[in-house]
């Protein structure tokens, strides 16, 4: 295997432990009070926004707010160390499917994720330099198919050696596209009350709850051969 991709939020960690909703508030405020916002309309813009261009800050540009990167990213996405704990059943699994290289790929930026990856004690098995995110792709974002060119170039990956872990079924479809191995993350409600989408079967070789090493080795127990051919 040239390289194992995972996403950050969702799947490196679960949605449950609260930080996705507190970061989702964070941008809120920020619309309120740094963009002039009205209140009780910030969702609303955002989730218009959101749906088009697949990332708050690209999306929120487009609809002609100026702001600067550094700021809105030290804004939104504190908190890591109250809300962001290890797990050791996900760092099993990390450690335990054999690859070239480990990376983390995500619409946030790469200062905020490599915290997160810290908070979650994952920095035994990733560097600094293997978290590609907002800055790495410019004025693009997953699940855009120049950033995943981009980043199998950078890593000097083939698609088809690689996995690709993550909750957006969205970002999956790319992935499966150019020909990687996928796992649909789908946090543990939406695997439990039924709520997956149909069409994830053709775009996920696996569904899991959430990243550990019981689910991933019981749907998808190839990721763990070191001979595996994918």
């Amino acid at each position: 295997m040239d390289a194992l991709i995972f996403d950050l939020d969702g799947t490196l960690y679960s949605h449950a432990n609260g930080y996705e909703e507190h970061f989702r508030s964070k941008i809120f405020e920020y619309m309120r009070t740094k963009l002039g916002v009205e209140e009780g309309r910030e969702e609303t813009i955002w989730k218009e926004l959101f749906q088009i261009h697949n990332q708050s800050l690209k999306g929120l540009r487009a609809g002609g707010y100026v702001i600067e990167d550094e700021e809105y990213w030290e804004f939104i996405r504190g908190g890591t160390d109250e809300y962001l704990k290890p797990d050791p059943r996900v760092h099993r699994a990390v450690e335990s499917m054999p690859c070239r290289r480990r990376v983390v790929f995500t619409n946030c930026n790469e200062k905020q994720a490599w915290k997160a990856v810290r908070s979650l004690q994952l920095d035994k098995y990733f560097r600094e330099q293997d978290v590609f995110g907002a800055s790495f792709m410019g004025n693009h974002c997953k699940p855009e198919e120049v950033v995943f060119e981009k980043l199998l170039q950078a890593i000097d990956a083939r698609p088809e050696k690689c996995a690709m872990f993550e909750d957006s079924l969205k970002n999956l479809k790319q992935a499966k596209t150019m020909g990687m191995t996928t796992v649909f993350v789908t946090g543990p409600r939406a695997k439990t009350s039924d709520c997956v989408p149909q069409e994830a079967s053709k775009y996920a070789d696996a569904v899991v709850a959430e990243c550990t090493f019981e689910e991933l080795s019981r749907e998808l127990p190839t990721l763990f051969h070191a001979q595996a051919q994918f």
